[in-house]
């Protein structure tokens, strides 16, 4: 999947399934995969094409369910900021309006769903990617 200004490429690997449950894959940007992370479906570019929005999955385990978190990604400096973690849910629906990141969680449970909106001048967790080799 390449960003919508074309500056970088990022790719979904697939490397399994939970149990009942959807597939999780690597994720390689420009032709590296990141180091020590597993990913669900879907991604986002913004419309720059600098940051990607990933779904990064903390855990694999089939029970209690999953535990996901949304996870910014700037292809630009190789930087990655983690947001709030989702157990027992995914996040999903990435979106880019403005100076903001927009984001739903949505619990399978209880079917409940929350809309998060994040100021991406307020992120300030960013630390460096890593690699596999």
């Amino acid at each position: 999947m390449s960003s919508s200004a074309a500056r970088h490429a990022a790719e979904l690997i697939y490397a399994g399934e939970i149990r009942f449950g959807p597939p999780y894959y690597r994720l390689a940007i420009d032709g590296r995969d990141i180091d020590g992370r597993l990913f669900g479906a879907p991604l986002a570019w913004s419309d720059d094409g600098r940051l990607l929005a990933a779904q990064e999955w903390i855990g694999t385990s089939a029970h209690p369910g999953p535990v996901t978190r949304a996870l910014l990604i700037d292809a630009d400096l190789q930087m990655a900021a983690a947001l709030r973690v989702v157990e027992s849910g995914f996040a999903e629906q990435f979106r880019f309006i403005g100076g903001s990141f927009v984001y739903c969680k949505r619990y399978g449970a209880s079917g409940r769903i929350e809309e998060v909106e994040v100021a991406l001048d307020a992120i300030r967790n960013w630390q460096r990617l890593t690699w596999r080799a």
